[in-house]
């Protein structure tokens, strides 16, 4: 209960005009091939606001957390972010929000010593407020769905090339 007290104020601190959504990033092991050492990545997790802003936070230290990075993209409210489960070197986030956005957000120097350079690439713009985005369990396939009652499906055939792989049936 002390530990939830303590995540519950530390949110009220942070999060300026609301959070919407939270999403943890995946474990991720670091093996270096030279000395054979292995590490486990510092935990992170990903949110959205009524700031229109989505932000990654990292833990320096247990219990100490640091925003490391502020991404904006977005034209509204973020409804929804996901971190993809996806263990690939390259970190993938996807947000959506009141704007009709769905944005995929990439990142392939995480762990470097250097800053975190995140991209940004609007996946698809719609006329209606999205609420969520949910990635499958092997990363493959990326769901939205939104005022408009319907899910859709999308997937990354090559690098950068999304193509939605399903519509919803109109007639049901």
């Amino acid at each position: 209960c002390a530990a939830t007290i303590i995540w519950l104020s530390f949110f009220k601190r942070i999060i300026f005009k609301g959070c919407n959504a939270i999403s943890w990033a995946p474990a991720k092991r670091i093996k270096s091939v030279l000395d054979k050492t292995e590490k486990i990545d510092p935990k992170r997790f990903v949110t959205g606001g009524n700031d229109r802003l989505v932000k990654i936070w990292r833990e320096e230290m247990p219990g100490n957390w640091k925003m490391e990075a502020e991404l904006e993209g977005h034209e509204n409210w973020v409804r929804d972010v996901a971190w993809s489960p996806s263990d690939s070197l390259t970190s993938t986030i996807a947000s959506c929000g009141v704007d009709g956005q769905v944005i995929i957000w990439r990142c392939s120097n995480l762990d470097s010593a250097e800053d975190p350079k995140w991209t940004s690439r609007v996946l698809r713009k719609y006329d209606d407020p999205l609420w969520h985005v949910s990635w499958s369990l092997c990363a493959t396939v990326l769901a939205v769905s939104g005022a408009d009652n319907k899910v859709n499906l999308f997937q990354e055939r090559l690098p950068n090339q999304w193509i939605q792989i399903s519509e919803p049936d109109e007639d049901k």
